[in-house]
């Protein structure tokens, strides 16, 4: 059994070096670390229980497939374990895996120990879009926020989890290992074209978000573009954090792109005279370039690109349209989230 490095988290957010410092601890990039095992009231909690409530009680998926996760330890309080989890939907199809569902986020156990026997009695996970900082300090000792806050980073604490369900995903499915490493997408039922492209390389995922802006000023059809089943779309938490979802034949219709949050609705088309775009692939913008998590956390593992437009003649960033396309992990990459960010709402 490795032996585990524990601390009390003191109130004091400065305290988050502990994590880090503790002689013996694993950080969250360590790749031995995965799925490591807790100890409650001298009980060992195994890893897969833990995976499988998780996959249970919060997880979903899309396309009949069996949702799986794997987590990479935060710290723990007594019987609250906090963990960072990456969960997917992985199918296996032609001899390939295919991607369904999938989350990323940060989750709290709790845990009851009775007659010897370690039961989980609940998990918690943080809120979306303006209450998820606040829900963190809330569910999470400070001992664990410069790791979660940390998501989107080098030093993201899901580095490696998404590696690890597919290696497992294809021992399960009996494929060769190399399946693990070779992310592919079902064409809508027929056989899948193995493609000798990187996955999710830059000029990939840039031309598809390109391709979804020029549809929503009107200047490409919707055949033009890729769109998984289902997509959300999602308003910053400065704007309200409202978010809807829908299904892909309703989004046909560009008017059919917008959101209510709050008192307000927002539309995805760009305004008239938005004629000159920038993209950048793996950020989001609203006046300026930035991270992804910090917005919307659940999504900052998936490949994503920020997309700007504005007139020729910007005076001001206030003049921006942004909105940062999400895509599923696929070579050819579909549209499973949008995020419109208006840096003056």
């Amino acid at each position: 059994m490795r032996k585990h490095c524990r601390t009390r988290a003191p109130r004091d957010v400065l305290a988050t070096i502990v994590l880090f410092a503790c002689m013996g601890c694993q950080t969250p990039q360590d790749a031995d670390s995965i799925n490591n095992p807790f100890t409650v009231s001298g009980v060992r909690v195994e890893p897969d229980s833990l995976n499988a409530y998780l996959a249970a009680h919060r997880g979903f998926t899309s396309r009949g497939g069996e949702m799986r996760c794997a987590y990479r330890p935060l710290g723990q309080e007594r019987n609250r374990l906090f963990v960072w989890a990456i969960c997917s939907e992985l199918l296996a199809i032609d001899g390939h895996l295919i991607d369904g569902s999938g989350m990323s986020l940060p989750a709290a156990f709790e845990i009851e120990v009775e007659s010897g026997n370690p039961r989980i009695v609940g998990v918690e996970v943080p809120e979306d879009g303006n209450r998820y900082a606040p829900s963190i300090r809330r569910i999470f000792p400070a001992s664990t926020w410069r790791a979660i806050f940390s998501h989107g980073s080098r030093h993201e604490p899901a580095a490696g989890l998404y590696g690890q369900l597919r290696v497992e995903a294809a021992a399960r499915f009996r494929l060769p290992p190399a399946a693990a490493s070779e992310p592919r997408r079902q064409d809508r039922g027929k056989p899948i074209t193995v493609r000798r492209e990187a996955p999710h390389s830059g000029p990939t995922l840039d031309s598809a978000a390109r391709r979804v802006v020029e549809f929503l000023r009107g200047k490409a059809s919707f055949d033009q573009i890729e769109l998984s089943d289902t997509v959300t779309l999602y308003v910053t938490p400065e704007g309200g954090g409202g978010h809807a979802t829908f299904a892909r034949k309703t989004l046909r219709n560009q008017a059919a792109w917008r959101v209510k949050s709050g008192a307000n609705v927002f539309s995805f088309v760009p305004p008239a005279g938005m004629t000159r775009l920038t993209t950048k692939v793996g950020r989001h913008f609203n006046c300026n370039e930035e991270l992804l998590a910090p917005k919307v956390p659940r999504l900052a593992h998936l490949p994503h690109v920020g997309t700007r437009l504005q007139p020729e003649n910007t005076r001001s960033c206030l003049q921006t349209w942004n909105v940062t396309f999400v895509f599923d992990s696929s070579v050819r990459p579909r549209v499973v989230a949008a995020i419109y960010d208006q840096w003056e709402w």
